[in-house]
């Protein structure tokens, strides 16, 4: 954990600057603001002060991670398992695979997950606390997002690193738009 955590303050300090020059024309004032006055140690910091409602996270829930039947989803590929608040998969999932989303759709989503949490036996979870640990966590996704290039995991294949790269395009291009939409 403290490995991940670590390396994403690292990167995110090397390549946020790079980030925003790379979608300057996507990203609104209020999101440029929020990345370069971001305090990543602070803000990690924030999100594992807590004990409660910490647990394990997959950490890359990507389509090609997750195996579907009639009935359940299973998650494969844990090699970025971590603990931290629960939140952040969901948002790291909707934020990078949803391609269409409305501030509506997001509320309504938000609203429903936070719902299910206390249906399925979340206790001492306010909604003042969800709503802090939902911003937390899309404060860190975005800095997760702004930190990953090409050069991660790939090696010298040209033709992985072309296909990679059009894989963090898209996934840049959703999250902010997710980011955006989600009006923290």
């Amino acid at each position: 954990v403290d490995y991940l955590k670590d390396l994403t303050i690292t990167m995110f300090t090397n390549r946020k600057d790079s980030f925003i020059t790379r979608n300057k024309h996507r990203l609104s004032q209020k999101t440029v603001d929020y990345i370069t006055s971001m305090d990543i140690k602070d803000l990690y910091a924030k999100t594992l002060s807590r004990k409660s409602n910490i647990s394990l996270l997959h950490g890359d829930p990507q389509p090609t991670n997750l195996m579907f039947n009639s009935s359940e989803m299973t998650m494969i590929d844990w090699q970025y398992a971590s603990y931290g608040i629960s939140v952040k998969d969901i948002i790291i999932f909707l934020g990078i695979w949803m391609e269409e989303s409305t501030k509506e759709d997001l509320k309504k989503i938000k609203e429903r997950y936070y719902e299910k949490l206390l249906e399925n036996g979340v206790k001492g979870y306010s909604k003042e606390m969800y709503e802090e640990d939902w911003k937390n966590s899309m404060l860190v996704t975005l800095a997760n997002i702004a930190s990953v290039t090409t050069e991660e995991n790939i090696g010298d294949d040209i033709e992985k690193k072309k296909k990679y790269q059009e894989y963090l395009d898209t996934a840049e291009r959703r999250y902010i738009k997710f980011f955006e939409n989600a009006n923290i």
